[in-house]
């Protein structure tokens, strides 16, 4: 009989085709579990050896500086990240849960150890790596555009990252970001983005449903 945890794990498009007793080792050694409030996964200078699924909720990947706070990316449900090497990597950023969020974590020796065994789901994982790092290359693009078009162009990248989740795809699934996180997200402040917001709704680029989420026209 399957566990809560193998259940989950073989809802992963990343492990589809793999053998139940793989998928019961990686169980063995995983962490699955729900944060009631803010907490830091790790922080900047940790020695990483996890790789991370939000299956819940949000995590805030981010730098500091200068006791700023500059949020790079939001990964949501079916999201992947952590470390994929074959040793400890020291991380340069920070990542947070926010209230409600729930992340399950492998040794990375072992899912790169499943991997090896399974190319399919190796090529899943360079793929998501690799759309990672363009989505990455997309928004350091941005720094160079007016601030309606950043945040016009910030909200096509976020909502074509969600369509990659290991979950799944909703293409027509409505934005859920607030004006401040957006405004991390854009490096703008609050105001700005919010008059941003209001020229896009102008020129019919994008609407607010009834639930104040954005929807892409």
């Amino acid at each position: 009989m399957m566990t809560d945890k193998v259940c989950h794990i073989c809802r992963f498009d990343l492990f589809d085709g793999i053998p139940e007793d793989k998928i019961m080792t990686l169980a063995t050694g995983a962490r699955d579990l729900t944060y009631d409030s803010k907490y830091l996964l790790y922080t900047r200078g940790e020695e990483l050896n996890r790789v991370y699924v939000v299956k819940k909720g949000e995590v805030l990947l981010y730098h500091m500086h200068n006791g700023r706070r500059t949020v790079f990316d939001v990964l949501g449900p079916g999201d992947l990240f952590g470390n994929f090497s074959t040793r400890p990597l020291k991380v340069e950023h920070f990542a947070e849960v926010t209230p409600g969020t729930r992340v399950c974590s492998f040794p990375v020796d072992e899912v790169l150890t499943v991997l090896k065994e399974h190319p399919k789901a190796m090529l899943q994982t360079l793929r998501v790596l690799s759309e990672r790092l363009a989505d990455y290359e997309e928004k350091i693009s941005l720094c160079t555009v007016d601030a309606k078009d950043k945040v016009y162009k910030e909200l096509i990248r976020y909502q074509a990252k969600k369509n990659r989740s290991l979950f799944g795809k909703d293409e027509d699934a409505p934005i859920k970001l607030t004006h401040q996180k957006i405004a991390h997200l854009t490096g703008l402040n609050r105001v700005t983005v919010t008059r941003a917001i209001h020229a896009l709704q102008g020129e019919e680029k994008i609407l607010l449903d009834d639930n104040g989420a954005i929807v892409i026209t």
